[in-house]
């Protein structure tokens, strides 16, 4: 991970576990990886407190353009799949993605 990212994880982790609500912009130009330094630390939280239970959204990206969500979609895929193995061994169910468009 590049600084930025690592620094936008860190917060956004802290922040995840704040009891306050709390705001993160991550700048950087285009292919830099902010979409990673995004879904790293929210699909990791959401994967730590998954509960089968109370099957909810945990997690809502909006994008302005359909071809930039359609990337941006395969990456967080990407991402979440990274997690499967560990989740199986906690007893745990992947984690569930899905995008709407149209």
């Amino acid at each position: 991970l590049s600084r930025f990212q690592v620094e936008a994880v860190l917060t956004q982790f802290n922040n995840l576990n704040s009891a306050r609500d709390r705001a993160l912009v991550i700048g950087a130009g285009t292919g830099a990886g902010k979409t990673k330094a995004f879904y790293v630390p929210a699909l990791a939280y959401v994967a730590r407190n998954i509960d089968p239970a109370s099957p909810h959204l945990q997690v809502l990206a909006i994008y302005p353009r359909n071809e930039l969500l359609k990337d941006q979609l395969a990456e967080a895929f990407t991402e979440a799949r990274k997690l499967d193995d560990w989740l199986l061994r906690q007893g745990k169910r992947p984690l569930t993605l899905g995008a709407y468009h149209g």
